[in-house]
């Protein structure tokens, strides 16, 4: 599942397929199979709504939001799920079902899919828990929110990660090596804030060393928008690394 960097990657990708172009068409391919569920009628509205105007990609946490050039507020969001992803074109007829929305912008094209359905277009969420993200303006960012997720003094330190995941960014791998890097037992909870923003604040790292290596894809699921595997995978020490103690 792509985890924040991986989500700053794309944003950073895609607008650089999208850079001074404007949104020619917008099309969605394969609306009887979950296709109107993942883009359901409002979202497909407010896409073709943009057709027309340069379009601009920025990622808070695990959310890719999409803004029309120029506007202070997003459009939608993508929340990728376990498998949404994008490509420069279309893949093999074994994809051809997986298709749920294709931008044309002149002479390039995005196309977003998901083999598995558990990605959607969105309505915007709120990002105040976001621990970074990406934009044109700023690059790759990183923060600790001025309020920590709940929960942090009552499940065990792993579980509070990952609960909060969806609003932090934060995964599988972003929580172990945090964890991991600090010397914090998984199976306890935090012992007060100041150590629940110390691992918010560790995570961020290792969000932005993994953004310089391209993301995280452990030789499957994620890759980069041109198809290149990041590199982060040989970076961590203790996810799926049998030789940590």
């Amino acid at each position: 599942m792509p985890e924040l960097a991986e989500v700053a990657i794309y944003a950073h990708d895609l607008n650089a397929r999208a850079k001074s172009r404007r949104l020619r068409r917008v099309s969605f391919p394969n609306q009887r199979d979950w296709g109107s569920v993942i883009v359901p009628k409002p979202q497909r509205e407010l896409l073709r709504e943009l057709v027309g105007r340069e379009i601009c990609f920025r990622s808070f946490g695990k959310g890719l939001f999409l803004y029309a050039k120029g506007d202070s507020s997003p459009v939608l969001e993508f929340a990728l799920g376990m498998t949404g992803q994008f490509h420069l074109q279309r893949r093999t007829d074994k994809w051809k079902r997986h298709y749920f929305v294709a931008l044309s912008l002149g002479d390039a094209e995005i196309f977003f899919a998901d083999p598995r359905r558990f990605g959607r277009v969105q309505a915007p969420r709120d990002v105040k828990f976001a621990v970074g993200g990406y934009s044109e303006e700023r690059g790759f960012w990183k923060r600790v929110p001025s309020a920590v997720p709940a929960g942090f003094l009552k499940k065990s330190r792993v579980s509070w990660l990952l609960d909060a995941g969806d609003l932090t960014g934060i995964g599988n791998y972003m929580a172990n090596e945090a964890l991991g890097r600090l010397g914090l037992s998984p199976f306890e909870p935090c012992a007060d804030d100041e150590e629940a923003r110390r691992l918010l604040k560790k995570c961020a790292a290792i969000a932005a060393a993994s953004f310089g290596k391209g993301g995280n894809s452990f030789g499957s699921g994620y890759f980069r928008l041109d198809g290149r595997e990041g590199e982060y995978a040989s970076h961590c020490r203790f996810y799926q690394n049998s030789g940590s103690s």
